[in-house]
């Protein structure tokens, strides 16, 4: 069994057995390692084209699949297919065999769990079992796919997004490394996505306007490894006038030296920080620090936009600012934050009123 530790470094190092000795392997990003052990497992199974469907369980041809995923998708697709498949598929259905997965057992299932993921989180989940299951079946290892009329069923959501609040990201702040602070700000109430936030360069900053320009996005391309690319849409390119909060907080951090000159936010030795790096290295310890562990920096992106709404920025205003094409995105999303709004402005307004009317009395 090959284990996972993180090295001081912020590296990933892989410990395992091979041929009775004591192995190991050093990573870059958790998960390379977690896409090397899969694929490690699964070269020390016996051939599949040599078992039935009635001895081979879904762990072992999941192994055996995300092998054979891993040199032709992307990495982090890579990543969520894993997390997908050790939090969620394989707790619950790893030790079957093929042969025992069936129609009825697995509905009920997707019924049970509905209310504890997020309706994107069951999507992928049934997408990628169901995957597994198309080949099993192109295999001849099954009769028919067993997902094929299971149905995502409709997500009951009994919460409503999760928020810092103010006093969380000053903390937040603190709470990372002091050269990475302006990130949080910059995500928590300016509501850059991590990538964008992490592309950054010290010319996207005018603080003699108060002008921040979002222009470009980090992310991981095939064959290319980690990039500063083009933002995906056109409104996703955009200028934000600096609040006076932001705008100190830049200023800090350009007083203090902690840019270079491609770069506004830079790794611990200087280097270029992937989202995934900066998630795992220093946002969830953080978080975690805090009390905060369900968190994520989209839960900063999210909290920006609940902050311009409390301060009155209409639909159209919220979806400038985030870079979102559709304003009806934004009431779908943050609806019941503008239902709070409109009670208090029916209040206001209702004061209003009733104190022009005593005045003519």
């Amino acid at each position: 069994m090959a284990t996972i530790n993180e090295l001081p470094s912020g590296t990933y190092r892989v410990r395992y057995v091979e041929h009775g000795k004591r192995k190991s392997k050093t990573f870059r990003f958790k998960y390379e390692a977690e896409a090397w052990i899969a694929a490690h497992e699964a070269s020390s199974l016996p051939p599949i084209a040599k078992r039935g469907g009635s001895n081979i369980r879904l762990d072992e041809w999941a192994a055996t699949q995300m092998r054979i995923r891993a040199g032709h998708i992307e990495r982090t697709s890579m990543t969520t297919y894993l997390r997908v498949l050790n939090n969620t598929i394989l707790p619950r259905f790893g030790n079957y065999y093929l042969s025992e997965l069936n129609y009825t057992e697995i509905a009920l299932w997707f019924a049970e769990i509905r209310d504890a993921y997020s309706s994107a989180w069951l999507k992928q989940t049934k997408s990628l079992f169901s995957s597994l299951m198309i080949e099993a079946h192109a295999e001849g290892l099954i009769e028919r796919n067993p997902l094929l009329r299971v149905k995502i069923p409709r997500v009951q959501r009994t919460k409503q997004i999760d928020l810092f609040s103010v006093t969380e990201i000053r903390d937040l702040a603190n709470a990372v490394p002091e050269h990475l602070s302006g990130t949080i700000w910059v995500m928590g109430l300016l509501g850059l996505r991590v990538g964008e936030c992490l592309a950054l360069a010290p010319s996207d900053i005018d603080l003699k306007r108060g002008v921040l320009k979002v222009a470009a996005g980090m992310r991981q391309e095939e064959g290319r490894g980690l990039v500063r690319a083009q933002t995906k849409t056109e409104a996703s390119e955009r200028d934000l006038v600096l609040d006076p909060v932001s705008a100190s907080k830049l200023q800090e951090h350009f007083d203090a030296g902690w840019w270079l000159e491609d770069r506004l936010f830079r790794g611990v030795r200087g280097g270029q920080l992937s989202p995934g790096h900066y998630r795992e290295r220093f946002f969830r310890p953080a978080a975690l620090q805090i009390g905060r562990p369900d968190a994520s920096p989209h839960t900063l992106r999210h909290t920006a936009v609940s902050l311009w709404i409390r301060d009155g920025a209409n639909p159209i205003e919220v979806a400038r600012r985030a870079g979102h094409t559709d304003p009806g995105y934004i009431l779908k999303t943050y609806g019941h934050l503008y239902k709070e709004e409109s009670a208090r402005f029916a209040e206001k307004f209702g004061s209003t009123v009733t104190a022009e009317l005593d005045a003519l009395n």
